[in-house]
């Protein structure tokens, strides 16, 4: 499992790839990367998850605790989702309406700066 971070300008948004199983190791090491951006004063982060596989519930959770965090200072997270399986896993937890989702991790950066982000799900955000 591999984490990069890609920064778009000082103040833009991140890209977050991740490519290969997204296991127990490879969630520490999103957490850590994840929070990281966050307290370093990132509000906008889009994650890429078309070459993840598969995403769990510790995942799920890593990335809802980056949502709650950054929409206190008013950013969103967006999610590119290429797996029809994840998609229908977000929209039963209902997570398609809490995050930004899009099909590439380009498109991801893009959603960041359109719109107001969703009101908070199901989950309690």
């Amino acid at each position: 499992m591999g984490v990069s971070v890609e920064r778009r300008g000082g103040d833009g948004p991140a890209l977050v790839r991740l490519d290969g199983p997204l296991d127990y190791p490879a969630t520490e090491e999103l957490q850590a990367a994840l929070t990281s951006l966050v307290d370093g004063g990132v509000r906008h982060v889009a994650v890429d998850l078309t070459q993840a596989s598969p995403l769990d519930d510790a995942a799920v959770g890593v990335l809802y605790e980056t949502l709650r965090r950054v929409r206190v200072t008013g950013g969103a997270v967006a999610l590119a989702v290429s797996d029809d399986r994840l998609s229908q896993v977000l929209a039963v937890m209902g997570l398609d309406r809490t995050f930004r989702l899009a099909t590439t991790g380009e498109d991801a950066l893009l959603l960041l700066g359109s719109a107001p982000a969703p009101a908070p799900g199901p989950a309690g955000g």
